[in-house]
């Protein structure tokens, strides 16, 4: 069915409503009895057809249409029907008379009509492109193209039915062959023209805030909307009992509404923390008799206040820093908000031991040895305590050459001791080197370059040749004027000992 052929259509259709309205309205009984030469048995079928159509699709009609119009031309229908009841069947054939003035219908070609007309639930089939068709109800919303939707008679004060005006329905193609612009086999049908509206999204999540901070709840939510877009702006609190000073959780309600007046909300739980702080200690060690501040070197911060170590407390000190031990020292620290840390070291209170200055020694065969000779102690707590020291070991024999042993210990006041072992070296006693010439005087002429070290060596017992180790002295000697001078030689031993020797030089 094509557009042209709507308005004809549409009055069929107003007529047959008419009928079915007037005979829904009046009962089947009465309006059958306007024509009696109709069949009983086509009355009957008819009378049978119409109330099912009135029941299925009339009242489903007005019990859908929600609008206050359609509501009205119910009321007006019938209360209409009911004035006209009595009316002869002449005036009701001149109100369902065609306009181009065809002969009136009977009524019996009328109810055949409409029962051929009205669609039922049964008769509809809304096609789809499946490859199987199934026979659907179709919402009163939504019908087929060729069975638009009727428009409910409005009776005039004259008792004339009025012919409403033609509305092009909106259309979604079905795919069809009926001029549609898709291709498949789908009948077009009409939809509802009014859009659906969406509700707008609240986004919010669950937060962790520090105690003391400014909450700002309108921080922590955005909202969208498929209409408006965004309306975060458009958020409202509607509930919040977050108290930013107290720890605890608490809760905040989101509302928002879009342009239309629809609605959402949404609730997120802020919890409020409070860090404790942290205290900076360590283990300490003194010694006996040290001044022991348990506050040097400590420190402490918090998250929401900073630098606390003004805050830090003492709240146990057992330091003897008389007696060597082990001690423990408590520290307590308390933020703004009345959170507190607590920390315990240790402090080893150790009592120093003295100390020992003893050297190894070389000593030559025959040489006194002293061991307490240089040997000397001191303590942190007691200083000087030389006086102390006991040579516990010693096998030192300087009668023979050798490598021994002295062992020193000393005790402070507190019971701390030192031990202490040294060695010593005796040696052979050491024979000094000797110098060897072969002259013993140097005869030079004036402007001579001698060679000082011609027939000149040197030995030792314990070294043997030391002649390399020679040192030359001829500063005094003028080998540009004539006269005597000296030039001494001198060598040392590995074991200290030193020769010297003078010889004359003649200068002519």
């Amino acid at each position: 069915m094509n557009n042209r052929m709507a308005p004809k259509w549409n009055k069929k259709m107003t007529i047959a409503l008419a009928s079915v309205g007037l005979v829904g309205s009046i009962g089947t009984g009465v309006f059958f009895a306007y024509n009696e030469t109709a069949s009983e048995k086509a009355g009957h079928q008819a009378e049978e057809k119409v109330k099912t159509a009135s029941n299925s699709n009339i009242d489903r009609l007005f019990k859908e249409d929600k609008s206050e119009k359609k509501d009205n031309a119910k009321k007006d229908v019938l209360q209409g029907i009911l004035e006209k009841e009595k009316e002869s069947n002449a005036q009701f054939a001149s109100i369902i008379k065609g306009e181009d003035g065809s002969e009136e219908l009977s009524s019996s070609e009328i109810a055949l009509d409409v029962i051929n007309t009205l669609p039922t639930d049964s008769d509809i089939i809304l096609n789809t492109n499946q490859p199987t068709q199934t026979v659907t109800p179709i919402p009163l919303n939504v019908v087929p193209m060729d069975n638009p939707t009727p428009t409910v008679p409005i009776i005039d004060d004259n008792g004339a039915i009025e012919e409403p005006a033609y509305i092009e329905p909106p259309v979604i193609d079905g795919g069809g062959d009926d001029g549609g612009d898709s291709g498949g086999s789908g009948d077009d049908v009409i939809v509802d023209p009014e859009p659906s509206n969406t509700t707008p999204t609240i986004f919010a999540d669950n937060q962790s805030i520090h105690i003391g901070g400014n909450f700002n709840p309108y921080n922590y939510a955005t909202a969208s909307d498929n209409e408006d877009g965004d309306l975060t702006s458009s958020i409202q609190v509607i509930s919040n009992n977050v108290n930013p000073d107290k720890e605890g959780t608490y809760t905040v309600t989101y509302m928002v509404t879009d342009s239309v007046g629809k609605s959402s909300e949404s609730s997120i739980s802020i919890e409020v923390v409070n860090d404790a702080p942290i205290l900076h200690v360590v283990d300490n060690q003194i010694s006996v008799g040290d001044v022991f501040n348990p506050m040097e070197g400590v420190s402490a911060y918090d998250t929401e206040d900073g630098d606390v170590t003004s805050r830090v407390d003492v709240v146990g000190n057992n330091v003897d820093n008389q007696n060597p031990g082990t001690y423990e020292v408590t520290y307590k620290v308390t933020d703004s908000f009345g959170k507190s840390s607590t920390e315990t070291i240790q402090v080893q209170v150790v009592n120093d031991k003295p100390t020992i200055v003893a050297k190894d020694q070389e000593l030559n065969v025959g040489d006194t040895f002293d061991p307490l000779e240089g040997v000397t102690a001191a303590d942190k707590q007691d200083g000087d305590l030389t006086s102390n020291v006991q040579v516990v070991a010693n096998d030192v024999d300087t009668t023979q050459a050798g490598t021994y042993h002295v062992t020193y210990v000393v005790e402070d006041s507190a019971g701390g001791q030192t031990e202490k072992t040294v060695t010593i070296h005796v040696k052979e006693k050491n024979t000094a080197p000797e110098i060897l010439m072969d002259t013993n005087t140097i005869n030079l002429h004036v402007g001579d370059q001698p060679d000082w070290m011609v027939g000149v060596t040197a030995t030792d017992e314990e070294d043997g040749s030391l002649t390399d180790a020679i040192a030359v002295d001829v500063a005094n000697v003028d080998l540009t004027t004539p006269g005597t001078y000296k030039v001494v030689y001198q060598v040392t031993d590995s074991g200290g000992l030193t020769t010297t020797k003078e010889v004359p030089v003649t200068v002519e």
